[in-house]
């Protein structure tokens, strides 16, 4: 499933996205989406961000990697989110250590906060006996 609309900002440490949410949505229905969609926002958000590191660092199109997402903190400030509305999330991922990274996301409603999430990401790197 892709969320996302546009990027609008990307670089290996940072990205800020768009979203517009549709009634196809995973936990949307007619009045709108559940907030908890929010994690899958910052996570694909956060996904492009160590895709470009993770290209930049091997000089690849990493293919073949994996990720195990955790979700560490997910605090919302929305009960529901109606439709059509637009969303900005920002993320900020940690330098990596080893095959792990840690990530700040917030969601942005109308310029207010809709979510504050941290999630830890383990990299899958296939090796060449894999």
């Amino acid at each position: 499933m892709k969320l996302i609309d546009t990027i609008v900002k990307l670089d290996a440490h940072q990205a800020i996205t768009r979203a517009t949410v549709a009634p196809a949505w995973p936990n949307c229905t007619a009045a709108g989406a559940d907030p908890t969609v929010l994690i899958e926002l910052v996570a694909q958000t956060a996904g492009l961000a160590i895709g470009l590191s993770e290209m930049q660092t091997h000089n690849s199109d990493a293919q073949g990697q994996g990720w195990l997402v955790g979700i560490k903190h997910a605090r919302f400030f929305v009960d529901l989110i109606p439709l059509h509305t637009q969303i900005i999330t920002t993320i900020e991922a940690q330098p990596k250590f080893e095959n792990f990274v840690q990530i700040h996301g917030e969601a942005l409603i109308d310029s207010e906060r809709a979510a504050e999430i941290d999630l830890q990401v383990l990299i899958y790197e296939p090796t060449s006996s894999d």
